[in-house]
């Protein structure tokens, strides 16, 4: 079977339908229209697409020309190959599991896996969606998996089997290349150390973040502020689990805990933001004076008027230009400190002193042990 006749098989439409299915989101974008979606997704897409039938040793039955790149294989090499030889011996048992997983609940995504390529070249799949493939009438007849080429300096010269750059998607190509300008990473580095993914760029995850913030702080709009999110966002204030797993329960937090519950007063200063690996990560000085409610981050404790000072850093995972998950973490410790809740003559902890470190360079270190040293 040739890729074109495999495109325009009822597999793939199947491959595609149950990827929306599951994800509630279209695998292929939706500007492209429905009878070049499979010939987009296997020629064009900036990701590796690779699926495997229902056999009880399952082989593949779709690669798209990433796929193959990313494995250094053919079509004609991986379609009816076993599945499970994607994976290194040691690494099949997890990869089992894993599938064995998806088959009871339907998808899983963030996936991690090793995989080795026909060369023996070992890579880490990363931020992989993996999902039951389901005909008509609802029977699962294989899995599909998605992620995006991990690329290091070595990789990059080398090309899968019968693949000249120009069948390769554009866009991936210049990215790589822009890559390519910075790269210092050395041949012999783990996988962890070398592993690149293209797309989205960095400008598209700076502008994503940038816009979701402008209408959580700017807009105080629930709505706005949801459409910058997939259909299946989560958010996690880490110290006192407060946010929301999907639309609906962040609709509900944002609408009647967070967004009204912002003390006006409330400033936000940078401190530093890093960008890659589909993340961004700020590092950011928050003050405010806890002038009202603020059940989000303080629940059950009413107004005290106090002036707080908290450094705070939030990781931000998106896919393409939409937010994926928030997780923010801060010292609730030092908040309550500064609140009078907690005596720092007691217990190990400090007030706003540790917040102030972070921008100022003189205060002293190590307070916390020359205090105990001394006691002791």
């Amino acid at each position: 079977m040739s890729p074109k006749e495999t495109d325009e098989s009822a597999f793939v439409q199947h491959l595609m339908a149950s990827y929306r299915g599951h994800l509630h989101a279209p695998l292929v974008p939706a500007e492209v229209r429905h009878e070049e979606a499979a010939d987009w997704l296997y020629r064009n897409a900036d990701f590796a697409v690779l699926a495997h039938n229902a056999a009880s040793d399952p082989v593949f039955v779709y690669a798209n020309l990433c796929a193959q790149h990313c494995f250094e294989m053919s079509w004609q090499e991986l379609i009816g190959m076993p599945s499970r030889l994607s994976a290194d011996t040691p690494d099949r048992a997890e990869r089992a599991a894993t599938l064995a997983r998806v088959a009871a609940q339907g998808y899983t995504t963030h996936y991690r896996g090793l995989r080795i390529a026909k060369s023996g070249r070992r890579f880490w799949i990363e931020h992989g969606i993996l999902w039951n493939v389901l005909d008509d009438a609802g029977v699962r007849i294989g899995q599909g998996a998605m992620f995006y080429l991990p690329q290091s300096s070595s990789q990059r010269n080398e090309r899968a089997a019968g693949h000249a750059e120009s069948d390769l998607p554009q866009t991936w190509i210049e990215n790589v290349r822009l890559s390519d300008e910075n790269d210092m990473t050395t041949n012999d580095a783990t996988p962890d150390e070398t592993s690149l993914q293209p797309q989205p760029s960095d400008k598209t995850l700076n502008d994503a973040w940038d816009a979701h913030l402008q209408a959580e702080f700017s807009a105080h709009d629930a709505d706005r502020t949801l459409s910058t999110m997939t259909e299946t966002p989560r958010v996690n204030h880490i110290p006192v689990m407060t946010g929301g797993d999907g639309r609906a329960q962040l609709h509900a937090f944002y609408s009647r805990h967070f967004l009204p519950q912002l003390p006006p007063d409330m400033t936000i200063t940078p401190v530093s933001r890093t960008i890659g690996q589909g993340r961004v990560v700020d590092e950011l000085n928050v003050q405010f004076t806890h002038t009202i409610p603020m059940i989000w981050m303080l629940p059950g404790i009413p107004p005290t008027g106090k002036r707080i000072e908290v450094a705070l850093v939030v990781v931000v995972q998106l896919a393409g230009d939409r937010i994926v998950h928030e997780h923010l973490y801060w010292d609730q410790a030092s908040v309550l400190v500064q609140l009078g809740l907690l005596d720092p003559a007691r217990l190990p902890v400090l007030g706003v002193e540790s917040t102030r470190s972070v921008l100022d360079r003189s205060l002293p270190l190590n307070q916390l042990i020359e205090r105990h040293s001394v006691a002791d």
